[in-house]
């Protein structure tokens, strides 16, 4: 039983960054799919660029070509995606910042900068460290369109040691790196033990903020055997 019940500006807040996470937790799903698409995209390039004799599949050329326009056309709407849900995100941290100067007209600097939204950090100190989360998302968002360049059209990469780098850095998203999974776990802890109901409210939200359709839970290809 908690001490004390949060009031309604700060389950506004709360509810808020439960959203925030929520996007991030798609974006996370999305990448997931997008390296798979990746991957299969490379791999066919990389069996184009070889000599018949040292693949170790029947495909025709044609069959191979079709198989290169397809993956990459997959790629770009993935990308689109990713762009689409970078813009929500950044609407999400908007979000978080008006509330913090609407709670500050009505309730003063102190209620923002002063007091914790539960135990650990104040409502500003959240929106700051979610407009840091943030950059880190444009950073990876101006990643995946360099790779994106770097393996669709006509000048893609064909070795073997590049695209396995580029499907690497797809998957593992050093700008992010622990900067996200940190944030998650603080929201998790602030936003879950003030509010226990508010699990139920994230997934009435979740369901009707997907605009992406069901998402791919599948486990990213590691095995390049076949290149």
């Amino acid at each position: 039983m908690n001490a004390r019940a949060w009031d309604v500006d700060q389950r506004r807040f709360a509810t808020a960054l439960s959203e925030n996470a929520n996007l991030r937790k798609q974006w996370a799903d999305m990448n997931i799919d997008g390296h798979d698409i990746l991957f299969e995209l490379c791999n066919s390039r990389l069996r184009r660029s070889l000599p018949k004799k040292k693949t170790k599949t029947r495909k025709t050329a044609e069959q191979i070509e079709q198989e290169l326009k397809e993956w990459s056309e997959r790629l770009q709407e993935i990308i689109k995606s990713f762009e689409k849900l970078l813009r929500r995100l950044t609407d999400s941290v908007d979000r978080l910042h008006e509330l913090v100067i609407q709670v500050s007209r009505t309730k003063g600097n102190a209620y923002v900068f002063l007091k914790p939204l539960w135990r650990t950090w104040t409502m500003d100190r959240f929106a700051d460290a979610a407009s840091e989360v943030l950059t880190c998302y444009r950073q990876e968002m101006d990643t995946k369109r360099r790779i994106a360049w770097e393996v669709c059209g006509d000048d893609a990469k064909t070795d073997k040691k590049i695209l396995t780098v580029l499907c690497t850095t797809w998957k593992t998203e050093a700008f992010i790196g622990n900067s996200g999974k940190e944030f998650n776990e603080i929201c998790a802890l602030e936003v879950e033990e003030g509010d226990p109901g508010l699990e139920v409210r994230r997934r009435e939200m979740e369901d009707e903020m997907d605009d992406f359709g069901p998402t791919s839970r599948r486990k990213a290809v590691n095995d390049m055997s076949d290149w």
